[in-house]
């Protein structure tokens, strides 16, 4: 995975899938995935009815995705662009820990 540009002057969205808890897995009804992901052209189809939507983003990670990998992909560039003066912010939202 290649780090994001983050001396651009516009906002970038990253998404992160994650990986099934486990609750979830030891569910009767076992780990349903509604969700398939596109690395390579960052995008992530949710499975809806009547018709799957997809949506692209600039950054896309598949939940066996590690936090270092993440961080080199993403807090990296934003980190070393505010040592270079530029103004940087992460948002997380969603299921985060």
């Amino acid at each position: 995975m290649e780090s994001l540009d983050m001396t651009a002057d516009n906002i970038k969205v990253c998404c992160r899938i994650r990986p099934a808890n486990a609750r979830e897995k030891s569910s009767a009804l076992g780990v349903r995935r509604c969700v398939d992901v596109d690395p390579v052209h960052n995008t992530v189809t949710v499975a809806t009815k009547p018709d799957a939507k997809a949506y692209t983003f600039d950054f896309v990670a598949e939940e066996y995705v590690d936090q270092v990998t993440m961080f080199k992909t993403v807090g990296m560039p934003i980190t070393q662009a505010c040592v270079e003066g530029y103004n940087g912010t992460i948002i997380a939202y969603g299921q985060v820990g």
